[in-house]
């Protein structure tokens, strides 16, 4: 694999000490945080949907510079939490947030900066980190109309740096990441060259898997299915990797919108994500999807434990 999952951080990598640290981005949902880390890593390894709530767990992504290494954190975005699924997301959002050296806090240009800036207040226990304000979005907005959103943000926020940018199209994201170096401790790698998520294979397989399944089912399914990965064999080179996934529900009566009129949903999501499956692994990839009922899974600690949403 081009880019390999490494499981455990190292201090081997070279002997002379960079500006090196654990950042976290924070936000609202769906201020593009996990667009970012994915351009930022040069790979895919945080999935991206339209559907608010798309991250549930923190996603690691690691940025190697000539003269500095940035530990990187996707978190689940700020919203009114419903469920216990909710709430350990928000619990996980600010467990990392407190264990950063530093943070980047994405807010919208295209929308009022009022109630933006007011949860940034509201979060001040976050600020005791140098942080950084970036302003998403900017491809999206006319130059003269962004400068008011800048100035109102520096009137009433004292970050480090204000940086507009776009995750989509990569402006300005060159200047964040010098601000944000500018930011972390001197202090040896924490991981080797070439490793770009701490995340597992298993881990990897299952969110790619649910961003097909968010993709054909959000309408009707938006934040009930859940993916599992029971079974993960490569063979090695020259080889295919076996993937063996359980799609949970909440409700019986939910089989039936995953699995589609004579299992043709079902069959569109597995090919999808088997085509995604073998680009991310480099390798061709056997795909074998089921369909089961875990009641109310959202609100049951032993579930989401199992889906590997626990604090940590």
């Amino acid at each position: 694999m081009k880019c390999p999952a490494i499981g455990s951080p190292t201090l081997k990598a070279v002997d002379s000490a960079i500006r090196c640290g654990f950042a976290a981005l924070i936000g609202w949902t769906n201020v593009g945080k996990s667009s970012l880390i994915n351009l930022l890593v040069r790979h895919r390894i945080a999935i991206t949907s339209n559907t608010p709530q798309t991250t549930r767990n923190r996603i690691i992504g690691i940025l190697h510079g000539p003269d500095y290494q940035i530990v990187l954190a996707d978190t689940p975005g700020f919203h009114k939490p419903g469920t216990e699924l909710s709430r350990r997301m928000l619990r996980i959002a600010r467990l990392t947030a407190e264990s950063a050296d530093a943070l980047i806090w994405m807010v919208f240009c295209d929308r009022d900066p009022v109630p933006q800036i007011k949860l940034l207040k509201d979060k001040q226990e976050f600020f005791r980190l140098p942080w950084i304000l970036a302003i998403n979005k900017i491809d999206t907005i006319r130059y003269e109309n962004l400068l008011p959103f800048i100035q109102t943000c520096a009137e009433q926020l004292q970050p480090a740096a204000i940086v507009p940018i776009s995750a989509r199209t990569g402006e300005n994201v060159d200047r964040l990441i010098s601000e944000l170096v500018a930011l972390l401790p001197e202090s040896l790698p924490m991981y080797p060259a070439g490793t770009i998520t701490d995340r597992t294979e298993k881990f990897m397989a299952s969110e790619i898997v649910r961003q097909h399944l968010i993709e054909q089912t959000y309408h009707e399914l938006p934040h009930a299915s859940a993916v599992l990965v029971e079974e993960f064999i490569d063979v090695g080179e020259g080889g295919k990797i076996r993937i063996d996934a359980v799609i949970y529900i909440e409700k019986q009566s939910q089989k039936g919108i995953v699995i589609g009129k004579q299992g043709s949903r079902l069959k569109t999501i597995g090919q999808n994500a088997r085509r995604d499956l073998a680009g991310y692994f480099e390798k061709p990839v056997d795909l074998y999807l089921r369909v089961k009922t875990d009641q109310n899974w959202r609100n049951k600690t032993p579930s989401l434990k199992r889906f590997g949403l626990m604090d940590f």
